[in-house]
């Protein structure tokens, strides 16, 4: 800023004057402005020097600060090498706090020999003749990320930098995290070649939707977010599944670096699936951390303990800085012992900045670095935007828990997931009030004795009335969904069943929102179905059933009323499949072939062709809100491996029992299905010795979606069922 120009001086004069009364005058008047302006210059000196002083006491706080996190970052870093362990941060370029010196004692490879054999054991050791590496699609801190192909199919090849010891002790460790955890939202892991210093690889899915970032900004993060909300939530509950995974481990892992940037998508698509990555920084909880962590969720459940949480053990301390700034907890910024929540805190922030649609503080214009200083004081925390708060309460209350200043007031991802599970209309938005009213009633049961499933109880999604007053006396229906579909197919028939009998609309097993516990990998075949369905129905139901199988759910039908015959008193058989014997070739293809095409059920594309293809009157059913209700269960995170295994298994072939079922029969079919032949309804009544059809006029594949009504008259007739009993 220029200087102002000088007054001219009091004494000289650049004109002559004609009188010394006129002088005088013009004296005067200078005098006045030259006062005036100095006066101007003196109020803005001030305004300055106050700015810089305040400036500069901002500095003098930073530096102390500063001052104060470093002697706590040498004296733990002291400590650290007196008990024989590496430090724990480094400051990145980036502002990511990376593990580059976290290594142990040598040159870093301390490990990789049993590591090897246990690659040879699991049959993960990665041959580099198998692969062909492809072109460059990711550059990071870490390594070089390739397009590859691996035994004929598309993978994605990370090549890992482990020049220093610190890296080789990074790459060892998250091979090993990465081989021995397997969920549907963790990066499915398929093998690593160990063969320093050139050929460290790491063989992962290849996602094609890049990082969750990039999915989140494709034009940037200046120009926000366009991805609908109910999309954004789906992924942040995924997250949440898959940090529970760590969170039951066993020993329990810790992520450190859970963040937007460190999950990767299938697709580009907005139903596209999250998956976990990046496992460089991960650290397991042993012995006494994990007894500790535990200990101090009952003291905060149970204040009036009078046993104090027992104290880890010096291997299991965690204090060094280790993340990424902005979604770090307090904790971990103040260089104090932290645990796994340490990966709620990081996940809450990630959860505010799916609902915002923007990163955490982005409206306080600061460096990652002085908003850590601010988080570590307690000044800031990530926060909801107000509307989004109002849209979304029940998220707002679980991402509040999340950031708590003190850890112990955090929630587990246990209860973090069965918060998102309790809230899924919210979740999914659903338009229908059937689909929500049905949504709301749909609880999860365990369901224990389950034949080939051990002690392990799977918690089966369903959706039960008791019998109303007056019909008692009435076989209970049960009524089984189609291929890869959910109870919600039934929102509309099951009111009106539910009023003169006792109903049960269940998810079979591997489908719907039933879910085994088991990511998707045990067995999913009719057989498991059978067995699950069979369990089901002694610890629930106990009596003879009129049992309903739409589609896919008529050939479960035939095979559980021909297998358990003492279950079933009748069988409706609504557009059902039973002459049509197995899946075709889908068992011999590789794994990743196999499970891309099973991705394919879940798209937009997929899912609206289907949508339109079931039914007659496509103008007022097959709405998006429909094509939603039929997707929703596909993005449960063992749904594609629990498909794939059915349709591995081959499928239903229960062509051949359809002549042995012995039980009364309805086949209802509707007149305008363009899905299954028509035909096949006449080869039912043809061929199941007692049996009835009945054709449903103006209707499609779904008669229970698309006439409700009518389907409810005929199952009351046929099941003998009068107009007296009372509604409940």
């Amino acid at each position: 800023m220029a200087p102002p120009r000088a007054p001219p001086s009091p004494t000289a004069t650049n004109a002559p004057s004609s009188s010394p009364a006129g002088g005088a005058a013009r004296s005067e008047e200078d005098l006045e402005t030259a006062l005036g302006m100095a006066n101007d210059i003196i109020s803005q000196m001030d305004a300055k020097v106050k700015a810089l002083e305040a400036s500069a006491e901002e500095a003098n706080a930073m530096r102390a600060q500063a001052a104060r996190l470093g002697e706590k970052l040498t004296a733990a870093r002291r400590a650290a090498r007196e008990r024989g362990f590496g430090d724990d941060a480094d400051l990145c370029a980036d502002d990511e706090i990376d593990d580059d010196v976290d290594a142990p004692s040598g040159d870093g490879w301390a490990g990789a020999a049993s590591l090897v054999a246990d690659a040879r054991s699991g049959g993960w050791l990665v041959r580099p003749d198998d692969v062909v590496l492809g072109a460059e699609i990711g550059r990071g801190s870490s390594g070089v990320t390739h397009r590859a192909m691996w035994r004929g199919a598309p993978v994605a090849c990370k090549i890992v930098d482990v020049s220093s010891p610190g890296r080789a002790a990074t790459f060892l460790r998250e091979v090993r995290v990465q081989s021995r955890t397997r969920h549907p939202n963790v990066l499915p892991f398929y093998g690593a070649r160990v063969d320093p210093p050139d050929r460290c690889w790491i063989l992962t899915t290849l996602c094609h939707g890049g990082t969750l970032k990039q999915w989140l900004y494709p034009k940037g993060v200046d120009n926000g977010t366009k991805r609908p909300l109910a999309a954004r939530l789906r992924i942040a509950h995924e997250l949440a599944r898959a940090l529970r995974c760590l969170e039951e481990s066993s020993p329990r892992l810790i992520h450190r670096d859970v963040k937007p940037s460190n999950l990767f998508m299938s697709s580009d698509a907005d139903d596209a699936t999250a998956y976990l990555a990046d496992f460089g920084l991960a650290r397991e909880i042993r012995g006494g951390e994990a007894d500790a962590t535990e200990a101090r969720e009952t003291l905060k459940s149970n204040p009036n303990s009078s046993s104090p949480p027992p104290k880890p053990s010096s291997e299991d301390v965690m204090t060094g800085e280790t993340g990424t700034y902005v979604y770090m907890a307090p904790e971990v910024v103040r260089h104090e012992r932290y645990d796994a929540k340490a990966d709620v805190y990081s996940f809450g922030a990630t959860l505010v900045e799916l609902v915002n649609g923007a990163p955490p503080y982005r409206e306080y214009f600061q460096t990652p670095v002085q908003i850590a200083f601010a988080v570590a004081d307690g000044k800031l925390r990530p926060e909801l935007k107000a509307a989004a708060s109002r849209a979304c309460p029940g998220i707002a209350a679980v991402a509040q828990e999340c950031v708590a200043r003190d850890p112990t007031s955090r929630p587990s991802f246990a209860k973090i997931v069965d918060a998102f599970d309790a809230m899924l209309p919210e979740v999914t938005a659903l338009e229908e009030p059937a689909a929500v009213a049905m949504a709301k009633r749909c609880r999860q049961v365990p369901v224990a004795d389950v034949a080939g499933r051990g002690a392990r109880a799977i918690m089966t999604s369903c959706v039960g009335a008791p019998a109303p007053e007056g019909g008692e006396g009435n076989a209970p229906f049960v009524l089984l969904h189609g291929f890869d579909s959910s109870c919600l197919e039934y929102r509309r028939l099951f009111p009106l069943l539910e009023r003169r009998a006792e109903t049960w609309a269940l998810d079979l097993l591997g489908w719907g929102f039933t879910d085994a516990d088991d990511g998707g990998i045990g067995d999913y075949s009719p057989e498991a179905k059978r067995a699950h369905l069979h369990a089901f129905w002694k610890q629930e139901i106990g009596r003879p059933i009129t049992l309903v199988g739409a589609s896919l759910g008529g050939a479960a039908a035939i095979d559980f009323a021909t297998a358990h015959p003492e279950c079933v008193e009748r069988l409706v058989l609504v557009d059902a499949q039973g002459f049509i014997e197995g899946l075709g070739p889908m068992g011999l293809m590789p794994r990743p072939i196999a499970l891309a095409g099973v991705n394919v059920l879940k798209t937009r594309i997929l899912r609206n062709t289907a949508n339109q293809m079931a039914y007659c009157d496509k103008a007022t059913f097959a709405t998006e809100d429909a094509m939603r209700v039929g997707q929703l269960h596909t993005f449960q995170p063992q749904w594609a491996d629990a498909t794939l295994s059915f349709m591995k298994s081959d499928g239903y072939k229960v062509a051949k029992r359809v002549s042995a079922i012995t039980q009364p029969t309805l086949v209802m079919w509707g007149r305008e299905d363009k899905i299954l032949d028509p035909a096949y309804a006449t080869r039912f009544a043809e061929e199941v010795p007692n049996s009835k059809l009945l054709w449903v006029e103006k209707c499609g594949h779904v008669a229970h979606l698309e006439q409700p009504e009518v389907m409810r008259d005929a199952l009351f007739e046929f099941a003998g069922i009068g107009e007296e009993v009372v509604a409940a």
